[in-house]
């Protein structure tokens, strides 16, 4: 009697048509952004206050004793992003965290650096 329902259960599932089981990928395509040297983390936050998220992204030059520095990439408004712009921070940021540090209202930008040992604050002057 087991087998009987093996068979059963075996010729019910082959006799599922495939397309029930289809699905619609989430993620279609990809859009490539440049950023510095061995990116390393990156945080996603409004940084110009325009209801758009932004993107800070560590540029460690961890393994190629590179220049390193923080990239920032301002949303467009229509689900791209700008070039980047680089900043300057300690050597080899490794993580970066978007806060209102300063209690201005505006999200700033705190790096830990791997290589120095001291964390860098990026201030939010607005522009």
């Amino acid at each position: 009697m087991s087998k009987l329902k093996s068979l059963v259960v075996l010729l019910t599932i082959f006799s599922i048509p495939s397309g029930i089981f289809a699905f619609q990928p989430l993620f279609d395509t990809w859009i490539s952004y440049d950023v510095g040297s061995e990116p390393f983390s990156i945080v996603v936050s409004d940084l110009d206050g325009d209801g758009d998220l932004d993107l800070a992204v560590t540029n460690s030059g961890l393994f190629f004793d590179q220049d390193t520095s923080i990239s920032v990439l301002m949303n467009k408004g229509d689900g791209t992003f700008a070039d980047k712009v680089d900043y300057r921070a300690g050597a080899r940021p490794i993580f970066v965290v978007a806060t209102d540090v300063d209690g201005d209202g505006k999200q700033d930008l705190v790096t830990s650096n791997y290589k120095s040992n001291t964390v860098s604050v990026l201030k939010n002057n607005g522009n």
